[in-house]
């Protein structure tokens, strides 16, 4: 497959092992072995738990699909200056999205000072007019 892209930023590859717990559709803990196919691309990739004795060593470079997912994610800052508050925020990002089995790619971060309508910071339930524990 010489026109597929190769990735410079790819997240670690995770065991493709299918669970029956509804929350956990697979086992997803990093994976060290591949499963060959007849065709081009693996019948999936495994941890050392779910392996099968045919399995083989994922050698580089190797096939995967990557997702991406865009979204925003907001913090409350702990502290006032902007380079700091950025700071502590990507690295607690980076460290629930490493544990997910994930990879951050930075795009950009940003960082503005309002008031918060919300007292302690918490969110309102979707609809609501009023905060939930008004009189």
């Amino acid at each position: 497959m010489s026109d597929t892209p190769l990735f410079v930023v790819a997240p670690p590859i995770r065991c493709f092992h299918r669970l029956e717990l509804p929350e956990l559709p697979v086992c997803a803990r990093p994976a060290r072995w591949i499963r060959p196919s007849a065709n081009c691309q693996p019948d999936g990739y495994f941890c050392d738990e779910h392996r099968q004795r045919t399995d083989a060593p994922i050698a580089e470079p190797t096939l995967i699909r990557r997702v991406n997912v865009t979204l925003e994610v907001l913090f409350a800052a702990t502290s006032w200056t902007a380079g700091c508050a950025h700071a502590e925020a990507l690295s607690r990002l980076e460290r629930a999205v490493e544990s997910a089995g994930g990879v951050i790619n930075l795009h950009a971060v940003g960082s503005v000072i309002g008031r918060c309508a919300a007292p302690g910071g918490r969110l309102w339930p979707a609809g609501a007019r009023t905060h939930p524990q008004a009189p």
